[in-house]
């Protein structure tokens, strides 16, 4: 059993209740507080009415249960009965106290009492109306849809009325209780369960008469709001009901309706990052067919669907349809020959990022493809600090040191199966990752914006990280052995006898625990944490400094666990904290996870990505991290000086490993230098002909050719994500030739220049347009980059006096001193960096003799769209002021600059500077 509570008063309650401590931990009991007497308008007496048959003790307003299944959510209980999981709301019981409203509070209807359900947003109702029966009434809390215009909203609704598998409000109004203003809404009852409800409890049905139900009754549904210009917005699995119908040979037949269209919006007012209709339905089917047809691998399962069923499921993995019109014409297609179907080829490219792909399936670490110069000091037993701009790798490299047991056990049941993969688990080489994806935000919480960083604070947030690394820890055990890769008797009395030392409650092992302990003690430091995390800012309720974890306890755990378990007796465990980057970890969390780091030991090291300008190097105690001493500094980006040939030629060799694995395995006949050529235009030629574009001659812009393998390495920017995803692009442009991807494939022909050209500029001008979408400084990013392309233009009109024949090229901007620019300059520039807008290329020396300078330059993945060349060659050396107003004045900036006098030696006057300016 587990039991978890955020309310802050819970340990001190369990302090007044010593004469009750044997019912603590006594076999399948456990006690539950539930009441406290904060919680205004409810009373025991209403609670102990509600779970009569589950109360065992009684006690100053505090209730003990006698079930073990129960959990106390953050605002409720839950409890679990033969019907699956129910619930008793308690905080919103007790605020609006709903079993005593009237039933007849609202005119002309009638309540039913309980409420059908008690949700996040709104009370439901069943409902009658004089003789008529079957109604819904939905009562939103106060504060919920007060800015939404009913009457507006019930009209958009009105071309749908037609549509009988939606669930649409027939009525509507507001009344009020208690001093408190209800809105509510009337539909029609629909006697069901969700989606979410009906594929946890996996009810046995035709799955073929399913699925098409699904997709005529969901599907079709939704394509007809679509062009209505409508869109629901919101079709989480809890917004579809499932109707049953009972067959002839026992199993289900099911219908389906769609509720909740109250956050309806129109396609006007659709924000592209939001999730369309079509995404939703997709998860949905894809998630259906999960539960009842997918193999132990993971993969469709040909017979329990069906060859055309298959067919579908397979394309919508390979993202092949983008809507209802593409899925539904696939259906009323021929399909294709039989000796093909099942063998539908997964496209090379069709994805980015290792993570969207199941880490237990051995396929990622056949597609993960290492540089030894970059990954033998990560994965060697060191402190690592790895940083570089986004898609260099940095979560791959980190994410291959973690302990995975069922990818063990694959691997182990399998060797013949997986030869080439064995060597990349770093399980095998004594090595137990302990892995934090930081970006899920679970460090979020620990910032100044809450509570106040005493350094009382920051030591029981320190206890807390500890907790959660050993929890996290005692988790993955608990799945070694589950998975049977690890099969020793664990001896557990040691590692209750550490934490006994630092836990707030006693250990006390039921005989029941005693066989799966790992999972008991699971339960009991989650209980631990959330009490901790409850007590955050109130600095007298802190535990004793000596009943907290820290760094150097943790070597005490990590040691005991050798022992306690054989299969990790010469196991290192590595501490892997990916992206520990500011928001994800504010740099106030980031100090303390800093000194797990500066703690240096044989036992434990530390395993940090973060992506630049977003890390403080300092730990809480004011100590600045010292490379080689502290940590190895690992820039994963390959970003030498530009033009140095030694990086060129491994990043050069490194791509082509990593892209020419997955064409191998997609059965490709040519490697992908052989399929993309050479660049049918030099960089010189290139450079030439996007002069005469910046002159204004528009037409000859249609004579560049974007194609080749050395283009594309040169428009990634060293980004091995933007490489794949330039190389994505012109794979799926190929796909719309007919036969043309089958005849490459065979090694029958090349990649034409056309379709290479054609697919460059369209994803340089979709990742030109997406800087939009970069959240809060998405516009002024645009227009930073937007001028910068103009100015860059501006050098290609220009020729060099002392360097004949020779044009001016792609700018990168120098930074002549260090000085710190204001705080709404440094978020921008962060921004721009973080998003891998400019790229950081460090300190560099000065083409002007002035010394290392920090230089920064645009990603070239742009350039095409902006009509500029990829090659760097002249400087744009600018002062505080001047980087500041280009930041935060582009467009001024731009201005200032073209001034159309004559060049000078070493750079254009277009570009100069006054004098007080160079000697700031």
């Amino acid at each position: 059993m587990v039991a978890t509570s955020s309310i802050k008063n819970i340990w001190k309650l369990l302090e007044r209740f010593k004469d009750e401590s044997t019912l603590l931990m006594n076999e399948d009991n456990l006690v539950v507080l539930i009441y406290i007497t904060k919680h205004e308008g409810i009373g025991v007496d209403d609670l102990i009415k509600k779970l009569d048959k589950h109360i065992i003790h009684v006690k100053d307003n505090v209730v003990f249960l006698k079930s073990n299944r129960f959990i106390i959510g953050k605002n409720s209980l839950i409890y679990a009965t033969e019907k699956g999981e129910e619930m008793v709301d308690i905080i919103e019981y007790s605020q609006y106290k709903i079993d005593d409203v009237p039933k007849d509070i609202i005119l002309g209807y009638t309540l039913e009492k309980p409420p059908l359900g008690i949700g996040s947003t709104s009370f439901t109702f069943k409902a009658e109306r004089k003789k008529i029966k079957n109604k819904v009434i939905k009562i939103f809390k106060p504060g919920i849809f007060d800015h939404i215009d009913f009457d507006k909203k019930i009209e958009a609704l009105q071309p749908l009325s037609n549509l009988t598998n939606l669930v649409l409000p027939d009525d509507y109004g507001d009344f009020e209780w208690n001093d408190r203003e209800f809105r509510y809404i009337v539909m029609k009852y629909i006697k069901g369960r969700t989606l979410n409800e009906f594929l946890n409890e996996k009810v046995d049905i035709d799955l073929r008469k399913f699925i098409d139900n699904f997709l005529k009754e969901v599907g079709k549904t939704l394509e007809k709001v679509e062009k209505s210009g409508l869109n629901h917005g919101d079709l989480h699995s809890n917004n579809i009901l499932v109707v049953e119908d009972e067959l002839e040979k026992g199993k289900k037949i099911c219908h389906f309706h769609i509720i909740d269209f109250m956050g309806i919006k129109s396609n006007e007012e659709f924000r592209e990052f939001e999730l369309s209709d079509f995404e939703y339905f997709k998860q949905h089917l894809l998630k259906i067919v999960k539960v009842y047809a997918s193999t132990p691998s993971g993969k469709p399962d040909l017979k329990k669907l069906g060859d055309r069923f298959y067919y579908i499921v397979q394309n919508l993995q390979n993202g092949e349809y983008h809507s209802f019109k593409d899925l539904f014409d696939a259906l009323s297609a021929k399909l294709p020959p039989p000796s093909k179907l099942g063998n539908i080829k997964e496209p090379p490219f069709s994805f980015i990022r290792f993570e969207q792909y199941d880490i237990n399936d051995p396929l990622w670490l056949r597609r993960f493809e290492v540089e030894n110069a970059l990954y033998a000091p990560i994965k060697r037993f060191d402190n690592v600090i790895c940083s570089g701009p986004r898609g260099c790798g940095k979560t791959i490299y980190l994410r291959s040191l973690t302990f995975v047991p069922r990818l063990v056990k694959s691997i182990q049941n399998g060797p013949d199966k997986y030869p080439e993969v064995k060597d990349k688990v770093a399980f095998f080489d004594n090595i137990f990752g302990i892995y934090f994806a930081c970006r899920q935000g679970e460090f979020k919480y620990f910032s100044e914006k809450y509570f106040r960083f005493t350094p009382k604070t920051q030591l029981l947030i320190k206890h807390i990280i500890a907790l959660r690394i050993i929890k996290r820890t005692l988790n993955l055990i608990n799945d070694g052995y589950t998975e049977r890769v690890l099969s020793s008797e664990p001896k557990i009395e040691s590692i209750l006898k550490f934490l006994t030392q630092y836990l707030k409650r006693d250990l006390m092992m039921t005989p029941e625990a005693k066989e799966r302990p790992f999972e008991q003690l699971d339960g009991i430091l989650s209980i631990e944490e959330n009490y901790c995390e409850s007590i955050l800012g109130e600095d007298e309720n802190y535990p004793d400094i000596s009943k907290m974890l820290n760094e150097h306890l943790l070597i005490d755990f990590f040691s005991g666990l050798k022992n306690s378990v054989s299969e990790l007796s010469n196991i290192k465990f590595y501490v892997i904290f990916d992206d520990v980057s500011d928001p994800q970890v504010p740099f106030e969390c980031q100090k303390i996870i800093n000194s797990f780091m500066s703690c240096l030991n044989e036992i434990y090291c530390c395993k940090f990505s973060t992506e630049k300008f977003a890390y403080t190097y300092e730990d809480m105690s004011g100590k600045t991290l010292q490379p080689t001493n502290d940590y190895t500094y690992m820039d994963l980006s390959f970003m030498g000086a530009p033009g140095d040939r030694y990086t060129d030629k491994i990043y050069k060799q490194y791509l082509g490993k990593i892209i020419n694995k997955r064409l191998e395995i997609a059965n490709h006949k040519q490697n992908i230098n052989g399929l993309l050529g050479n660049s049918p235009d030099s960089a010189q030629k290139l450079i030439t002909l996007l002069s005469e574009c910046a002159k204004g001659n528009r037409d000859v812009y249609n004579k560049i050719k974007f194609a080749g393998w050395d283009l594309v390495i040169q428009l990634s920017s060293r980004s091995v994500r933007d490489a794949i995803a330039i190389c994505d692009s012109i794979f799926r442009e190929c796909e719309t030739k007919k036969n043309l991807s089958d005849e490459i494939k065979e090694g029958k022909t090349k990649m034409p220049i056309e379709i290479q050209d054609r697919a460059i500029r369209k994803h340089s001008l979709e990742e030109y347009r997406s800087l939009l979408n970069i959240t809060y400084h998405g516009r002024e990013i645009f227009n930073i980059v937007r001028n910068f392309g103009e100015i860059s233009r501006k050098y290609l009109e220009k020729e060099i006096t002392n360097e004949e024949g020779r044009k001016y090229e792609m700018i990168t901007i120098e930074r002549i001193d260090a000085k710190e620019i204001s705080e709404d300059a440094k978020k921008i520039f962060r921004t721009l960096i973080r998003y891998s807008v400019f790229l950081d290329r460090g300190l560099c020396f000065s083409r002007e003799e002035i010394g290392l300078v920090q230089k920064i330059t645009l990603h070239k993945k742009f350039t095409p769209a902006l009509m500029t060349t990829y090659r760097e060659r002249e400087h744009l050396r600018l002062s505080k002021d001047r980087l500041e107003k280009f930041i935060l004045h582009p467009d001024e900036f731009r201005q200032e600059l073209i001034t159309g006098k004559k060049i000078d030696k070493h750079q254009l006057e277009i570009f100069d500077f006054l004098e007080g300016d160079r000697n700031e």
